[in-house]
């Protein structure tokens, strides 16, 4: 669930680590993940580091390395993709990204390309764990 800000916390990666290790369609996908994540909500934000498919580093607040990709979005943004079932232009943040002003995706578009299936299969867990819904 999302703090009163709207932002996911620190314990919510940690949950969503955990999440991430034990979902067999990630495992697949994920297994080649290496790079650093950003994902920022007005002004705060979370820093994951990804090495061969695992969440080895998570970080709140300025002084994180510079991420491979980045999420932004305002606190309504996250609150929308987060829900138990998110309302037409939150399902996805491919989508958000073309249909939200407030919403953007930063980075390298080749590596958002390569790694599409596990940052897609990474955002869905992450809509779930947002929900409170315990499947995948």
């Amino acid at each position: 669930m999302v703090d009163d800000t709207g932002f996911p916390t620190t314990e919510f990666f940690e949950r969503l680590g955990r999440r991430l290790e034990a979902d067999a369609e990630f495992s697949v996908h994920g297994r080649f993940l290496d790079l650093r994540l950003a994902f920022l909500s007005g002004s705060r934000g979370a820093s994951l580091g990804f090495q061969e498919g695992r969440l080895v580093t998570c970080e709140e607040g300025a002084g994180a390395p510079e991420p491979d990709l980045s999420f932004s979005g305002s606190p309504e943004d996250w609150d929308g993709f987060l829900a138990e079932e998110p309302a037409p232009g939150y399902v996805d943040v491919i989508g958000m990204d073309r249909l939200r002003p407030s919403f953007s995706i930063g980075g390298d578009r080749v590596l958002l390309a390569r790694h599409l299936r596990a940052l897609s299969r990474l955002l869905r867990l992450a809509q779930l764990e947002g929900a409170g819904s315990p499947g995948g």
